[in-house]
């Protein structure tokens, strides 16, 4: 009896413990599936002239981040941001899970900083941060330069708790004389020169920033820079103002073109003052984050040192968010009657032949191949003749009349497509931003095709019907 007791008692602990484990895996299990991601917010600035380039490295990081990853962008905007551009921000969230785009208008702030004619205003945005972003402890500031090759959640855990910000070393500053670099932080007002970093990316500890009131200690710098002869302006302020509360974190997280120059015992010599060889070594193999610094940028010319990196990821921001319609062949219907189109008149395969509206017949001068030119911009061009629709002599006023011209690439012949919903388009001339309208609103056989200002009436609507 006794032996039976114990049998039953033994049993009842083995299945006592296997419950518990199975329930403590169910736990662990339920635990994972809850687990909140890894929230990075990322601040950056931009203008119209930047929003390309902005837009190209939101989607390196998207395109990178792991999928327990949530990127939270605050985008620093100029108060006449055009509504095209912004939209084209915002929609990067309908395109990629796990990421929030807010756009903050700076309006008219800091822009009497900009005292050198090639420093645009929103440079100086990032100094804001502090009192912008005040339900961050930290954040992350990336130019619009960059492209970001990995996840950035280990960057963003980079402990920054004794200063206010985690910056590379700047590879100008690398490459002066100590002379050079004595004369430089003589200028600033700092000690040494040699701890002199690269703005444009940054782990800012926001919370020790607005403790100390280092905001305040910005704007008392700014007033001084011409007097003081600086070169680099919001960068000089950020030094200046926070040196020797600087973190300077490896090289793999802030790649500048010039700093990535090989093995050979040159450079050895040259970059062994300023960083850990091996985390040298391995921003030069396999970095983070590339930064396109400097007067040539990959946007403009294809002979810049990583021009393939950025180009991969131009690529995809193109197909996500520039190229409203694939190219193709259309017919090109007005949305005051679908049966009313495009039609070169007459046939004509003659240069300065007029565009007008037709019964649609479905014949080649009625059909217009698209052919895309990146940023947003087509050609228009008719299948009859070979030409291009063109504003004629590149009038910049209300009733300039369109035609089809040779091909010359003049911003005359250069459109951009915009949504107008329901499957509609607006067209817009590139060389006026005047939009193609049909004179007074009518849909009869031969009415003339001009470029107006928007009114965003059905006259000013049309519908591409692939051919």
């Amino acid at each position: 009896m006794k032996q039976k007791f114990g049998n039953l008692i033994l049993k009842l602990v083995c299945i006592t413990a296997i419950v518990t484990m199975f329930s403590n895996f169910a736990v662990k299990v339920e635990a994972e599936e809850k687990q909140e991601p890894h929230v990075i917010p990322i601040a950056m600035a931009t203008d119209d002239n930047y929003v390309y380039p902005t837009v190209v490295s939101m989607t390196s990081i998207l395109e990178n981040k792991n999928s327990d990853t949530y990127i939270n962008f605050h985008i620093m905007v100029t108060n006449v941001l055009s509504d095209e551009n912004q939209k084209r921000l915002l929609s990067l969230q309908n395109v990629y899970n796990n990421c929030h785009v807010e756009l903050i208008n700076m309006k008219d702030k800091y822009i009497s900083a900009s005292v050198r004619s090639y420093l645009a205003t929103p440079t100086y945005y990032r100094l804001s941060l502090p009192s912008l972003l005040p339900q961050y402890n930290k954040v992350l500031y990336l130019d619009g330069d960059t492209i970001i090759r990995k996840d950035l959640w280990s960057m963003y855990n980079i402990d920054v708790s004794d200063y206010y910000i985690g910056a590379v070393i700047d590879q100008f500053i690398i490459g002066w004389s100590n002379r050079g670099r004595q004369d430089y932080a003589k200028e600033l007002g700092i000690k040494e020169a040699e701890q002199y970093v690269n703005a444009g990316v940054l782990l800012m500890n926001l919370e020790k920033m607005r403790n100390d009131n280092i905001e305040k200690n910005f704007d008392d710098y700014i007033p001084t820079l011409a007097k003081r002869g600086s070169l680099y302006y919001d960068q000089d302020v950020l030094n200046a103002v926070c040196y020797s509360k600087i973190k300077f974190i490896s090289p793999e997280y802030n790649a500048m073109q010039n700093l990535l120059i090989g093995y050979g015992n040159d450079s050895i010599n040259i970059v062994k003052n300023y960083f850990d060889l091996e985390q040298w070594k391995k921003a030069c193999d396999n970095p983070t984050i590339i930064h396109y610094m400097g007067a040539f940028k990959p946007w403009e010319s294809k002979n810049v040192r990583f021009y393939s990196e950025w180009d991969k990821y131009r690529q995809i921001a193109e197909t996500n968010i520039y190229k409203v319609l694939p190219e193709g062949i259309y017919t090109i219907c007005s949305s005051l009657d679908n049966n009313m189109v495009v039609d070169v008149s007459g046939f004509s395969k003659q240069s300065g032949a007029n565009v007008h509206l037709w019964t649609k017949h479905g014949l080649d001068n009625q059909k217009f191949k698209l052919n895309y030119l990146g940023q947003g911009y087509y050609q228009i061009e008719s299948v009859c003749s070979g030409k291009v629709l063109d504003v004629a002599y590149a009038k910049n006023e209300n009733g300039a009349n369109v035609w089809q011209h040779d091909k010359n690439g003049s911003d005359a012949q250069i459109w951009t497509i915009k949504s107008a919903g329901n499957d509609e388009y607006y067209i817009v001339s590139k060389c006026n931003n005047l939009y193609l309208d049909l004179a007074g609103a009518q849909k009869n056989n031969g009415t003339n095709i001009f470029v107006w200002s928007f009114n965003g009436n059905k006259n000013q609507k049309f519908k591409f019907v692939k051919s």
